[in-house]
This record gives structure tokens, sequence and C-alpha cells, in this order.
């Protein structure tokens, strides 16, 4: 596992379609551009026969966004990733991180701002992947459709479906997939924190309950057991009414549970530990040569 398994952490789900006259709702044209830098930061201990692999990731990733169709029935978003770097102690991480730079994706979203298609996924992971199956593999479960609309729609729904006020709290339930490994199931209690002369603000807690992928994952071994946790989950969110544009949004994510492997008619068990931090910040100039 690596940070690209966890880096949709604070993806909020598609609601339904917000008031007019609601805080924390978009405003777009066609026409219209926006740049985003997301950092994250995995750190990483997997303990075998007692023995612990550390593993810490950092990772930085540059989005152009273009809006390329607007109407009343929906838009058409497309990102470009600017440029990817990673310090890792995982093998290849920095590699396939620097091949991502050129990479693009159109997003097809509803007028609720719901993602409905993701275009030039598998040519994306070609041209990450080359000739390694390994990576090609992997790419295809931490790259999957459902996985990259909900990264997205952390750009896009960061309220409830109805029109709030500040101390207003509100619920929404969502999947977290962690590629092959499985995929959490959260539970987020939001709050609008603050009405700001700059930005609105909102907080949230999430949990998760977890269900462990038993299938292939491709990967040449499966998982047979697995029982993780969320020990805990926290972010905020600010957002420029005003303008009608996300401004920043951070989170962290504290898990820990056991899991086993099997390969081979080997099985390997181990414990797992991961703190996960992820920040993500929007402007109208690109951030890439800062």
């Amino acid at each position: 596992m690596n940070a690209l398994l966890l880096s949709a952490a604070l993806a909020l789900v598609p609601a339904a379609p917000l008031p007019k006259e609601a805080p924390l709702q978009w405003k777009l044209a066609k026409g219209d551009v926006f740049y985003t830098k997301t950092v994250t930061k995995s750190d990483q201990t997997i303990t075998v026969m007692g023995n612990d692999m550390e593993q810490k990731t950092d990772q930085v990733v540059y989005h152009k966004y273009e809006v390329k169709d607007f109407s009343d029935k929906g838009l058409t978003l497309v990102q470009t990733v600017q440029k990817s770097t990673a310090k890792s102690d995982l093998p290849g991480m920095a590699d396939t991180a620097e091949k991502m730079k050129g990479m693009v994706l159109t997003y097809i979203l509803d007028s609720d701002y719901t993602v409905t298609k993701v275009e030039g996924v598998d040519k994306a992971i070609d041209s990450i992947a080359g000739d390694n199956e390994a990576t090609k593999a992997m790419l295809k479960t931490t790259m999957s459709e459902d996985a990259l609309k909900l990264g997205l729609s952390e750009l896009f729904r960061v309220g409830p479906s109805k029109v709030v006020k500040v101390g207003d709290t509100w619920k929404k339930d969502y999947n977290l997939p962690l590629g092959p490994l499985g995929t959490f199931k959260l539970v987020s209690n939001y709050k609008y924190a603050e009405a700001g002369a700059d930005a609105d603000k909102v907080e949230y807690t999430a949990e998760g309950e977890f269900t462990l992928n038993k299938g292939d994952t491709g990967l040449g071994f499966s998982f047979s057991k697995g029982d993780l946790k969320t020990d805990s989950m926290s972010g905020d969110v600010l957002f420029d009414s005003k303008k009608g544009r996300l401004k920043s949004t951070s989170s962290k994510m504290k898990m820990s549970g056991t899991m086993a492997i099997s390969a081979n008619g080997t099985e390997i068990e181990m414990k797992l530990k991961n703190t996960t931090d992820t920040v993500v910040t929007v402007s109208d100039k690109s951030q890439a040569d800062d």
C-alpha cells in the first residue's frame, strides 16, 4: 500500500443539488480555469514476524482544470497533471509519480456536480506504467473509475443539500477505496463552523467500517484476512462563497489493524499502522512553479 491508496481521504460524497442561495456552492462557466496543489504525507509501519518496516511517502501533485463545456445539464472538466513528485521508501514510487506529468483525464459531471464518467483512464495508466505489468496492475486498482470519481468530488460537494447557517451540522456516508486491500464505509459528521470575511469554514470528523477485498487483486497475491479501523479522522474545508470556489481542504487519518496475504499456498500475517495527512489548495494561477 502507498500514499496513492489514501489520497482521497477527504473526498465528499455527491449529494442533491444545493439551493441557489446556499453557501458552499461552486460557480463555474465554460472556459473557466483553476489550479490545485495536493500534498500527501503518509507514515506507515508494517510489522511482519516481529520486524517493523517503516514506509514514509511525501507526494505533491499539481493539477490544471479547464471547463470545456457547461450547460444546465452539466459540465465537462479536463484535468491535466502539470507536475508530480514523490519522496518515498517504497520502490518505484518516485519514478511513478514523475511519469504522471502530462496525464490528462476528462470528467463528465451532471448539473449536481456529480461525476458520471471519467475518460482517458486506460491511456493514462498505460503512459505511466509502460511495459511494467506489476505497476499497471497496481494502478488499475488505485486509479479505478470509482476512485477517481470520489477523488474529484472533494472539489465540489462541500456542503449539504439545504441552506445552512453557522453552527448547523449534517452527516454524509461514502465509500473510501483502499486499492486492492478493500473499502472503508465512512460516516462523516460536518459542522458549518464559521462564516469569515474571506472564507467559510466547515469542520468534520469521521468513522469507518472496513470491508476486505477477498477477490483476485491481480498482483500475484490475495488478502485472506483483514481487520482495519479508523483510529481517528478529521479535517476542515475553507470555501469562498462570494467567489464560488473552494480555497483549501485538509485532513488527517489514522488507521491500524491486522491483515494476512496469501500467495502460492503461503499465508503471511502482518500488522499495519498508517497516518496520512492531505492538504489541497485551489487557486486561479498555477502553483507548479512556486
